[in-house]
């Protein structure tokens, strides 16, 4: 008989079949802005989890048999800079989280760290971060539940790969990545985070070199994006670029905009396209208003079970043929309000959109929605 305040055990995940291979990044953490509660008003709702305000074995369990139930194959962890807790956590929170029955696949995706200009690394990229990182993922990649093709190639992402190019180099960028894949005893599939909202490619004298993006791609098996904050919007100045309040629609046509010229640039230098997507939008509100972020970038407005599905449907009809492989953003971000998490506000809506587009629904019906007890 249980404790009246020991909460009841999480019912096992009910996952269900894909038509695709569904990515979602997973950062293991839930913790909103500090000072942040309904009195802070517009946007909160949607970006409190239904379950949760810290990550813990329990909402990790929970996020699985959501996650598993709405599509999502594997979880995307990152792999930070030296002197990080995130690693530890995979070992000690995720993977026994995660045993048997709320197993699902993870892969890992290395963080290169600071790199914008007042923020440069205390350590050479090249020899001390990645280093680490190869070290930590060579422990992980014969994990039994490390996400492998097909092909048996495990699947590793470089997250901001094209911010590293832009600040740091595109020689700094190569030297890392051949440090990536050495010494791991064995061929990776390399995803690289260089796709950049089409806007930028037309505007910024750096893109309209065609060997700077060639550089880029060709260092990769496959390219992504994480999200793209500004797609669908065009800024003629600093204060439109760090101002961006515009309706969820606008980043859509923006996302389709972006699979279309990435998609073309991949395959011209021998790349796959994985594409993304970000059925929830994205909003750094509560990070600009308690003063953490220097700009605000807010396209939640028009989310809706609808616009998340025609959102979806752009990973599906995007992805390669012979790959079947969507990142769907971030399963739980939720103070840059891109979480396709269940939450106060959105509720099921943009994990229902996922679910619908990537999954087949089972002879009994998708399984019920799962609304854990207070």
């Amino acid at each position: 008989m249980c404790d009246a305040n020991t909460p009841l055990p999480v019912p096992s995940p009910k996952p269900v079949s894909t038509n695709f291979d569904v990515y979602a990044y997973y950062l293991y953490f839930r913790g909103l802005t500090n000072g942040a509660d309904e009195s802070t008003g517009y946007g909160y709702a949607t970006v409190v989890p239904l379950y949760g305000e810290q990550q813990d074995p329990r909402t990790m369990s929970i996020d699985i048999k959501w996650a598993r139930e709405h599509g999502i194959t594997t979880f995307v962890m990152p792999v930070a800079f030296p002197d990080s807790p995130w690693e530890k956590r995979i070992d000690t929170l995720f993977l026994p989280a995660s045993d048997p029955p709320f197993e699902i696949n993870y892969s890992l995706m290395f963080n290169a760290g600071p790199y914008l200009p007042g923020e440069t690394p205390a350590y050479p990229l090249s020899t001390g971060v990645v280093k680490e990182a190869r070290e930590f993922l060579s422990g992980h990649l014969q994990h039994p539940r490390y996400k492998r093709l097909p092909d048996g190639r495990p699947v590793i992402f470089y997250f901001e790969a094209g911010l590293v190019a832009y600040f740091m180099g595109l020689d700094e960028l190569e030297k890392s990545v051949d440090l990536l894949r050495s010494n791991l005893g064995e061929d990776i599939f390399l995803v690289g985070d260089v796709m950049a909202e089409p806007f930028a490619v037309k505007t910024d004298p750096k893109y309209q070199s065609a060997d700077y993006i060639r550089r880029q791609v060709k260092l990769f098996d496959a390219i992504t994006s994480y999200y793209m904050w500004r797609a669908g919007y065009e800024w003629h100045s600093l204060q439109d670029f760090n101002h961006v309040v515009t309706p969820f629609q606008d980043m859509i046509i923006g996302y389709q905009q972006a699979c279309d010229l990435w998609g073309t640039i991949a395959h011209k230098y021998g790349a796959k396209l994985v594409p993304p997507i970000s059925p929830a939008g994205v909003s750094d509100r509560l990070l600009y208003e308690a003063g953490q972020y220097t700009f605000l970038v807010d396209r939640h407005e028009g989310v809706s079970y609808d616009t998340a599905k025609e959102m979806a449907e752009i990973g599906a009809r995007y992805a390669e043929p012979d790959l079947k492989m969507t990142i769907v953003g971030a399963w739980n971000e939720c103070n840059e309000g891109a979480a396709i998490v269940p939450s106060k506000g959105f509720k099921f809506g943009p994990a229902h959109a996922v679910r619908d587009t990537f999954a087949i629904e089972p002879t009994g019906g998708w399984p019920e929605d799962y609304y854990p007890p207070s």
